[in-house]
C-alpha cells in the first residue's frame, strides 16, 4: 500500500474513532453527566462509539502489510515508527514538510480558539458550565482533526509539486 493512501486510511479511522467518542461524550454532557442519561439513548451512544472503533480497526488492520502487526509505539531498529516507514529520501522529505505545516496550522488554529473564551469573558457574557465543557471538547476534538487532515493534504500537495 502506498503512503498517500496509508495516511487517507489513518486519517479517516482517526476522524472515525475520534468523532465517535467526542458523539459519546457529548451526549452526556448534554444529559449532564452519563449517569443521567435515558437507557434508549445510552444503547445509541454505545452503538455509535462501538461502530466507530469497530470501523476504526477495521481500516487500520486494511492498512498493515502482511508481514507485520500495526502497533502505535512500536519502532524498528532504524528509529522509524512501523506505521511511518519511508520508501526514499524524497518521501520522509515530504512527510517532515507535512507535519511542520501541519503543525503549524495547529498553532494557529489554537491561538484563534484561546482568543474566543478571551473576548467572551471581556464581553462579559454569562455562559454556564456547560457551553465551557462544549466549548473544550470540540476545541480539542477540531485540534486534533486540523493537525491529522492538515498533514494528510499537505503531504498530497507536496506530492503533486
Amino acid at each position: 500500500m502506498n503512503t498517500k493512501k496509508h495516511m487517507i486510511n489513518v486519517a479517516i479511522a482517526t476522524t472515525l474513532a475520534l468523532g465517535a467518542i467526542y458523539i459519546f461524550f457529548l451526549g452526556s454532557a448534554f444529559y449532564k453527566g452519563y449517569a443521567n442519561v435515558p437507557a434508549s439513548v445510552s444503547v445509541i451512544l454505545w452503538l455509535v462509539l462501538g461502530a466507530g472503533v469497530i470501523i476504526d480497526l477495521f481500516l487500520l488492520l486494511k492498512t498493515r502489510k502482511t508481514k507485520r502487526k500495526v502497533k502505535f509505539f512500536d519502532f524498528n531498529e532504524d528509529g522509524y515508527p512501523i506505521d511511518m516507514q519511508h520508501n526514499d529520501e524524497r518521501e520522509w522529505r515530504m512527510m517532515l514538510t507535512a507535519t511542520y505545516i501541519s503543525s503549524r496550522l495547529t498553532v494557529i488554529y489554537l491561538i484563534i480558539a484561546f482568543l474566543i473564551p478571551y473576548a467572551i469573558i471581556l464581553s462579559g457574557i454569562e455562559l454556564g458550565a456547560f457551553f465551557w465543557a462544549f466549548f473544550a471538547g470540540t476545541v480539542v476534538f477540531l485540534a486534533i482533526m486540523v493537525n491529522e487532515w492538515g498533514y494528510v493534504i499537505s503531504y498530497i500537495h507536496l506530492d503533486r509539486a
